[in-house]
């Protein structure tokens, strides 16, 4: 008798352990479909904003974008009150920015009167694989708000946020070469005269090449004019040519219209050479000229590529109002 019960009793753990163990598989199957459906669903929400592996951030028109935290500066600020004024700084270029300063001006002390006026932070990285989104940095500008005139009730003042950096701009493209115009029989590649482009990932573009074959001996001499301009929202200063080639040769090029001295009329900048153009307020434009020449007779297709450096200001006004 002493003998069943005890069989009784070990027959009763296992079906409770064998019980314990079918909810615990059941628990974890419960957990493993909801962390599924968790990825899922972040998968799905982060899609939109993501790009997939193949994306090029080198096209269109990309820059440094700036927008003002909410009530950071608030709408109403009162005498004698702290304020702050933070600036979201979010690259959305494809290239890093160098030594990126910003500044606030234009601000009365005698009413807001400002602890610092600019910041610098050396470097913002640009749009990747790596780095999707760009780089971000928080510029903070913290004052008082001292007081009104005795009859005034509000105080209302315009300032501005200048931020001026340095970036570069890589340009490539497959181009075709003829340098036999005459051989109608050339069953190669097509010359197209001119492309144009809707931009590389930055404010300065590449915005059309016109190429021109020169009959010259067993090849031929190659002219590229390459059309540069602003398409940003804010002004390019000094632009330089870093390379530029075709193929794997190296090309001779120059800036069109550049003094022979390599100074602007009066000799004001001698940074001016003829690899480096000035853009003006009014004249955001450039052409870059260049020319090599050709071995093969034949038509052929190959890269023409080019990088730029250059010099770059953004400005916005905002308001701040002082009140009672």
């Amino acid at each position: 008798m002493n003998w069943l019960m005890r069989r009784g009793r070990m027959r009763g753990h296992f079906v409770v352990w064998g019980l314990l163990k079918i909810n615990l598989w059941k628990m974890n199957l419960v957990r493993g479909f909801f962390l599924v459906g968790v990825l899922v669903f972040i998968a799905g929400c982060g899609s939109s904003e993501l790009p997939n592996a193949t994306h090029n951030f080198k096209e269109g028109i990309s820059e440094l974008q700036f927008q003002v935290l909410p009530n950071a500066p608030p709408d109403r600020i009162y005498q004698g009150s702290g304020f702050k004024i933070i600036l979201e700084g979010e690259n959305r270029a494809a290239y890093d920015l160098q030594q990126v300063d910003v500044k606030v001006v234009g601000l009365d002390q005698k009413y807001f009167a400002l602890s610092n006026t600019e910041q610098t932070v050396p470097q913002l990285m640009g749009r990747s694989l790596a780095n999707p989104l760009g780089d971000k940095e928080y510029f903070e500008f913290s004052g008082v708000a001292n007081q009104l005139f005795e009859n005034a009730n509000e105080y209302g003042a315009n300032y501005f946020v200048k931020a001026s950096y340095r970036s570069k701009m890589d340009f490539a493209d497959t181009i075709c070469l003829n340098p036999n115009l005459y051989d109608v029989y050339d069953s190669g590649c097509k010359v197209e005269t001119r492309k144009s482009y809707g931009g590389q990932g930055a404010p300065l573009a590449v915005t059309d090449i016109e190429e021109i074959m020169y009959p010259s001996g067993a090849g031929g001499e190659a002219e590229f004019r390459i059309h540069i301009a602003n398409r940003g929202q804010g002004r390019v200063g000094v632009v330089t040519v870093g390379k530029a080639q075709l193929g794997n040769e190296e090309l001779t090029c120059e800036f069109k219209g550049q003094p022979s001295n390599g100074l602007l009329p009066g000799g004001e900048d001698t940074r001016i050479t003829l690899k480096t153009v000035r853009f003006t307020e009014n004249v955001q434009e450039g052409v870059l000229v260049c020319k090599t020449f050709l071995k093969d007779s034949r038509s052929y297709t190959t890269t023409l590529s080019a990088d730029f450096g250059y010099e770059y200001e953004w400005k916005r006004q905002f308001s701040l109002r002082l009140v009672r």
